[in-house]
């Protein structure tokens, strides 16, 4: 897959979202922050955006822009990307992931070999199975209401046009269902807070705790309220303090 970075330099206390920028669709974004070092000390997030995200999501007051601007606040570099659109962690977005990564940890952006991920639903599922494919290359996880099970959509339409002939367990779950990589030992000491809502019927309460205990120790919930199953749990005070606390544990 082609990658075209977009590097911004726009500071987390300027306005994000203009016009202009609606020529970004399907491309990503890479933001530092006012005096990034570039020399290989300073950690990056990764954000994966949820399912139906667009352009605009990435740079909507209400959407990616609060954790952009958490995570340059905290003297991190954010790279924001669709990567492919809806498809669910499959080797397609795979590649486009590893594709960003290298990108902000080689010499373009500099940033430190092990990156941070941040996500929202399909976004946190992309996350944690990127993460379970390359441990060496993860420092931490922060995930808002994340589809750790993926056999609670099995059968989706969405689903199955990222898989040809379909997503099953048997055929696709030990490479994309962060829950069975839970199980394999994939996240044993990686550190991971998933935040989840109390009343969201997609990703339930019982199936965030299940993948915590599943994965480790290291792995932990907050609840952030009976949200649903939308991005204000993404942008919840307590899940960018969750995010910003793994940041400032990585930082030199």
């Amino acid at each position: 897959m082609s990658f075209t970075p977009y590097t911004s330099t726009v500071r987390f206390h300027s306005p994000l979202g203009t016009a202009w920028e609606q020529y970004l669709a399907d491309m990503q974004a890479v933001f530092t922050p006012t005096r990034w070092k570039g020399d290989g000390t300073e950690p990056v997030v990764i954000i994966a955006m949820g399912s139906g995200s667009d352009w605009s999501t990435m740079f909507h007051p209400d959407l990616i822009t609060p954790v952009v601007r958490a995570v340059l606040a905290a003297g991190a570099a954010a790279a924001v990307s669709p990567f492919g659109g809806d498809l669910y962690a499959n080797p397609t977005a795979r590649t486009a992931m590893t594709a960003l990564v290298d990108h902000c940890t080689g010499p373009a952006v500099g940033a430190a070999p092990a990156v941070g991920w941040f996500g929202f639903s399909m976004g946190g599922q992309s996350a944690l199975v990127w993460a379970g494919h390359h441990r060496d290359r993860t420092a931490f996880v922060t995930a808002a209401a994340p589809l750790v099970d993926v056999t609670a959509i099995a059968g989706s339409p969405a689903l199955d046009a990222a898989y040809p002939g379909g997503w099953t367990e048997v055929a696709h779950g030990a490479d994309t269902n962060p829950i069975t990589l839970a199980a394999a030992g994939a996240y044993t000491d990686l550190p991971i807070t998933c935040a989840y809502s109390t009343d969201d019927t997609l990703i339930t309460p019982t199936a965030v705790h299940t993948f915590a205990a599943t994965a480790g120790p290291a792995a932990t919930t907050i609840a952030v309220g009976a949200l649903g199953h939308d991005w204000p749990t993404a942008t919840h005070p307590d899940t960018l303090h969750a995010l910003t606390t793994h940041l400032e544990r990585i930082r030199p």
